[in-house]
């Protein structure tokens, strides 16, 4: 509950070592769901409300690495890995620390598994996928993350979580990671049915010029992998999408520029 006060209480904890205090809880306390769920939720709200403080200290204390544990040993809880979903974004959006500490915790298993067992959690899904897109693109953790089925459980959320934003654009914004920069990857993402999801999330959320700027990145992304990929963009009539979004977004900058580059590889 300090976690969720103010500076003061928080920079509190800190001196008196309150985190790892909740690591040690967590470490001897392994089989209890609610110490092990409190546990990922407080550093949660550490890690979220000031990275650049509590990263360091929660890293020191291994409690990345004790989050993925959590998450292992109750695979079927579904808020335990809301928690550690969440906890681990905070951390792949972080320093270069945060990040390798995830990958070297096993993390990126540990989310494919979360997304595999919570293909419902919209949270789940989200925060998964915001570290798939984080973590590829980095040159050291890119084949790491396709190699956990990260296209596939991606394009399934997208599928399923079509008409949440939140969900669609970090499934489309961690695609177009994926894919950039990398044919195989761009393949395996079209074979995979990302752009009939994609289309198909930018009809339904015209709204959100998060959707459409991620799917307006992908699109582009994915078409000029192949000429076969060209042909049936035009097909999904993508350029009318391309154009509806840059018409409902006229002053969104980023919406502009990736309908810009779209419509040049389109």
């Amino acid at each position: 509950q300090v976690a969720k006060c103010g500076s003061r209480s928080r920079k509190f904890i800190l001196q008196a070592d309150g985190i790892g205090s909740i690591c040690t809880g967590m470490a001897f306390n392994r089989q209890s769901v609610g110490v092990q769920l409190q546990g990922c939720r407080a550093l949660f709200q550490f890690a979220y409300a000031d990275p650049y403080v509590f990263l360091g200290p929660i890293i020191k204390a291994d409690g990345v690495k004790l989050v993925c544990v959590a998450m292992d040993t109750n695979p079927e809880i579904c808020a335990m890995q809301e928690a550690g979903c969440a906890f681990l974004n905070v951390c792949c959006t972080g320093d270069d620390a945060a990040q390798r500490s995830t990958v070297k915790a096993g993390g990126l298993e540990t989310l494919a598994k979360a997304m595999l067992l919570h293909t419902d959690s919209a949270a789940a899904q989200q925060h998964a996928c915001s570290c798939f897109r984080h973590l590829a693109a980095l040159s050291w953790a890119h084949r790491r993350v396709l190699s956990v089925d990260s296209v596939e459980l991606a394009c399934a959320a997208l599928e399923k979580h079509s008409e949440e934003p939140a969900v669609a654009a970090s499934a489309l914004s961690a695609l177009h990671a994926m894919a950039a920069g990398d044919k195989e990857a761009g393949l395996a993402i079209w074979q995979a049915g990302a752009a009939k999801h994609l289309c198909n999330s930018m009809r339904l959320l015209t709204g959100s010029k998060y959707v459409q700027r991620h799917g307006c990145n992908l699109l582009a992304t994915l078409a000029g992998v192949s000429r076969e990929h060209f042909k049936e963009a035009h097909d999904m009539n993508a350029l009318e999408l391309v154009a509806g979004a840059m018409e409902v977004h006229l002053n969104s900058v980023v919406v502009q520029k990736d309908g810009v580059l779209a419509f040049s590889v389109l």
